[in-house]
């Protein structure tokens, strides 16, 4: 069945599918990654907040 065919029997499914894969799904993938990934990110945050702080605050000495 060529797609022309389908689309005239399902326009519906079609359009949702098209929405689904070209509108929602790059909003959602990096929702998801962050959810997935928060504590990584929270950490690598907060080490790199902690880093600043201290070369603004005492010099860069190690």
């Amino acid at each position: 069945m060529s797609i022309r065919k389908y689309w005239m029997k399902h326009p519906v499914q079609l359009r949702v599918a098209a929405l689904l894969t070209l509108v929602l799904m790059p909003i959602w993938l990096p929702i998801v990654a962050v959810v997935q990934y928060r504590r990584e990110i929270v950490e690598e945050i907060r080490y790199q907040y902690a880093d600043t702080w201290r070369v603004l605050t005492k010099g860069r000495g190690a």
